[in-house]
């Protein structure tokens, strides 16, 4: 991607204290505390109406808190509108102006920002160098795909060297293969300049592709926060298994707990499961997909079962399969042994990678 630019950017933290948003009655945010850390790129993840793009624009200064405390960097930027704050943002509509070519849209926030004519240019080839865009400077943006216009937006966004770069459901307008390309792109971006970075979006695989951290939001606070690993392993309710990832989620009794392994039973198996509960709580089991390994009826062990549906997708088959639980999604990534639909079959868990939620 060409020559990264001379100057390492500036870093900068985001902390928020007690941070409330109201719109007249509705309460868009209760008091949100989050911490940021320099050179992090978190995701704020969440089913729509949940208050992570409020969060964003009270970042951006493009709202001001109801109550609470917003820093950036260190310093209290609370009270300061978006003309005052070291953010750049990139909009899912990527907001390009149409009448300026390419190059004139990069440089754009360079000269508002009373940057020489030629620095300004310098800076936006850079600009457009990183993002793979060498050479495109004199097209206009409806001579651009979508791809290459929501990268024209990246680039403008980070010529800018903000302390802190905010990222709106930037790949919402892309077909999937694009967005796995350009997902890809953004993250190196920012990992190459050390960016602080954050990124909303309702898409779980694309949150889980480029985060060090995501921060579930349900009903305008924080469900859970963590690594992608930490969200997809260790979920802490039925809502964050089933937002993460798919789940199938089971009823079953917990007999003992001790020394962070749960005894549990489910339909007379009897299986041991990792949990940090240390007491006996009413639970509920989170079993992944593709942690259970289906096997011929003729087998005397395991969860009895009917397959209901049975798919081929090239480098997996999926099914459904009826069991005295209920339903239950498998993946089986093996492609081993197909089993048809109307097949009995006997289920077995990879225990380790069981999770345990209170229900």
């Amino acid at each position: 991607m060409g020559h990264a630019m001379e100057t390492p950017m500036q870093r900068g933290s985001v902390r928020f204290e007690n941070v409330v948003k109201r719109f007249g009655e509705v309460v868009a945010l209760k008091s949100l505390t989050l911490e940021i850390r320099p050179g992090e790129l978190v995701t704020l993840l969440g089913p729509s109406g949940c208050g992570k793009t409020t969060t964003l624009r009270l970042i951006a200064g493009l709202e001001a808190p109801s109550a609470g405390r917003i820093l950036i960097g260190g310093e209290d930027v609370t009270h300061l509108t978006a003309t005052y704050r070291n953010v750049s943002m990139v909009f899912q509509s990527y907001a390009l102006f149409p009448h300026m070519s390419v190059l004139e849209n990069v440089s754009y926030g360079l000269r508002a920002n009373s940057v020489a004519k030629a620095e300004a240019a310098e800076k936006a080839l850079e600009g457009l160098d990183m993002v793979g865009l060498e050479g495109f400077g004199d097209r206009l943006p409806s001579e651009l795909s979508g791809g290459q216009q929501q990268r024209v937006a990246v680039a403008r966004a980070v010529v800018l060297e903000p302390e802190v770069l905010l990222l709106d459901e930037p790949l919402s307008n892309l077909d999937a293969k694009l967005r796995r390309h350009v997902r890809e792109e953004i993250r190196q971006i920012q990992q190459k300049l050390g960016l602080t970075a954050v990124y909303v979006t309702h898409d779980q695989e694309e949150a889980m592709a480029v985060s060090d951290r995501i921060i579930v939001m349900k009903n305008a606070e924080i469900a859970q926060q963590g690594t992608p690993s930490d969200l997809y392993n260790a979920p802490n309710s039925e809502f964050i298994a089933d937002f993460i990832g798919d789940a199938n989620v089971l009823d079953c009794d917990v007999v003992e707990v001790k020394d962070n392994v749960a005894e549990v039973v489910l339909a007379g198996q009897k299986l041991k499961v990792p949990t940090t509960h240390a007491e006996k709580f009413n639970a509920v089991l989170i079993v992944r997909p593709q942690n259970v390994r289906m096997v011929p009826a003729s087998n005397k062990t395991g969860l009895k079962g009917n397959v209901s549906y049975s798919a081929y997708l090239g480098n997996q088959m999926q099914y459904t399969v009826q069991t005295k639980v209920g339903p239950m999604f498998i993946i089986d990534n093996t492609m081993g042994e197909v089993f048809p639909v109307g097949k009995d079959v006997r289920l077995h868990f990879a225990e380790d990678k069981l999770a345990l939620v209170p229900s």
